[in-house]
């Protein structure tokens, strides 16, 4: 299954080819990735 998905940024492609994490880079991203964690904890 599909869980969350990331669009296809310039900015999230150049963080990523430098190896910044995505939220520190996009910091509005942290919340996405909190809610994707949530859901997999609760599915557990």
């Amino acid at each position: 299954p599909i869980l969350m998905k990331i669009p296809f940024d310039r900015k999230i492609a150049e963080a990523y080819s430098k190896g910044i994490p995505l939220v520190e880079n996009l910091p509005e991203y942290k919340r996405h990735f909190q809610e994707l964690f949530t859901k997999i904890k609760n599915s557990l």
